[in-house]
């Protein structure tokens, strides 16, 4: 059986494809104003935290960021929270990998 990946490796994937999600998502709401655009900013960041903060606390940023994450989006749902579900799943897997 393949070993899964270290945590570091899902916090990357979810701060990748997260910022991805909101670069492009930033600037379809452009338009509408810049407050718009940057309410894309929060989830990078809340997937970012996990990853500069030191190894022995990695674990609960990471927790605590997921919950964050996913609060967002299932609030955001009707609107881009959908687009914000592919970077929980990876935050999430990376906060319970030893």
């Amino acid at each position: 059986m393949p070993r899964l990946p270290h945590d570091r490796t899902w916090l990357l994937g979810a701060f990748g494809i997260t910022t991805a999600f909101s670069l492009l998502l930033g600037l379809a709401l452009l338009p509408q104003g810049p407050g718009a655009a940057a309410f894309m900013l929060i989830p990078v960041t809340l997937t970012a935290v996990p990853l500069i903060v030191r190894r022995r606390h990695r674990r609960r940023a990471a927790l605590v960021s997921t919950a964050t994450l996913a609060l967002t989006a299932v609030l955001s749902l009707p609107s881009v929270g959908a687009f914000l579900l592919p970077g929980v799943i990876l935050l999430a897997i990376g906060s319970f990998k030893p």
